[in-house]
């Protein structure tokens, strides 16, 4: 196949999508520019093109002026005396004003009790080790849900400790603990005053069980529905987890908005894929052979055409996958469907990849 459009490939269960702008030759598929946008999509894989865009995708004191009158000016010194701890109530002492937290919010995150104004001053404060609770200033033992380790826990929160070994809970004012370890797949992450277990990149998960991301529609499934960029790692990819863009659980392997990207390449370059994921790109042949070999993907192909009502077509395929570059990652295509009277794509069923800039062998 040749292409400088958008081609997208996917599994049956899955979405691939591939958005170009193509006229389709005897030996390979070429864009047309101002003409059309076309999307391409293969079962998981969706792909999207434009005449100029294509893209494809898989399934923050007052001062007084001095009178020139004589004045008499009197300082008097009080004799009050300063209040004292004493005076304060129960475990209180006579302290700066300052910000205090609660028994139900000991991390302060719903801010904070204070006993005086803004204005600075002195008044009767809770110590260090101490919170307030219902008014009154107790012991951080004497809170519901009290650790010796992670210190008070609210009601209704979850905390893990510092390297991910304990979770503990509490409800009604009682702690429950339990032991908590991270999946293989996982590290701990320090998160403020507590942690927790994090999926690496290319799993998703709770962070004590994850699984691979394969493909999109795994993505769609368990990660996040939001459009974007996201890392895969298909079972039979023996290298490090790469980043693909999903869309609603197609994966885009081609898209192609202007002219910053050449798609003007050779085998290569084709073979290992080019551009950029946010504009312009090709996801790389190998990388397509891998998804759309693990199970069966569709295709899908839309057309975008150059007018003010954004007039659209597209073709269907129940089934798409190319082969390895032993192969010459020969295209297989399935039972056609569309908004096209005729199988714009018929003639390529079964060949080859050509590239744009071929070279002897």
């Amino acid at each position: 196949m040749h292409s400088t459009d958008e081609t997208t490939l996917l599994r049956s269960s899955d979405k691939m999508t591939t958005i170009s702008t193509n006229e389709f030759s005897t030996t390979s598929m070429v864009s047309t520019g101002a003409r059309m946008k076309q999307e391409t999509t293969m079962g998981e894989i969706k792909s999207t093109s434009m005449p100029s865009t294509e893209e494809i995708r898989l399934l923050t004191s007052t001062v007084e002026t001095p009178s020139t009158t004589t004045a008499t000016s009197t300082i008097e010194l009080s004799t009050t005396r300063m209040p004292t701890t004493e005076s304060c109530p129960t475990n209180m002492v006579w302290m700066h004003c300052s910000c205090q937290t609660t028994c139900d919010d000991p991390g302060g995150l719903n801010g904070c009790f204070k006993s005086c104004d803004d204005e600075p001053g002195y008044t009767c404060v809770c110590p260090d080790g101490f919170l307030i609770r219902d008014g009154a200033c107790i012991p951080l033992y004497e809170c519901g849900c009290y650790h010796s380790f992670m210190g008070v826990i609210s009601n209704g929160s979850l905390h893990v400790n510092l390297n991910c070994t304990r979770r503990c809970t509490c409800e009604n004012d009682v702690l429950h603990c339990e032991e908590y370890s991270c999946s293989n797949d996982a590290t701990c992450q320090s998160k403020g005053q507590s942690s927790s277990c994090e999926c690496k990149e290319g799993y998703w998960g709770n962070g004590t069980t994850c699984q691979v991301i394969t493909n999109c529609q795994d993505v769609y499934n368990g990660l996040s529905t939001k459009e974007g960029i996201y890392s895969i790692h298909p079972f039979s990819w023996a290298h490090e987890p790469f980043q693909v863009y999903c869309k609603g659980g197609w994966m885009l392997f081609q898209r192609r908005v202007d002219a910053s990207v050449s798609f003007f390449n050779d085998w290569i370059t084709y073979r290992d894929g080019f551009g950029d994921l946010n504009s312009s790109f090709w996801l790389g042949n190998e990388k397509i052979h891998v998804i759309s070999a693990e199970r069966d993907h569709q295709l899908r192909i839309d057309i975008w055409f150059n007018t003010t009502n954004d007039a659209s077509e597209y073709l269907h395929y129940n089934l798409f996958r190319i082969s390895s570059e032993a192969t010459k990652y020969e295209i297989t295509l399935g039972s056609y469907t569309g908004s096209f009277d005729y199988d714009y794509m018929d003639y390529h069923r079964d060949m080859k990849f050509l590239p744009t800039i071929r070279t002897m062998t």
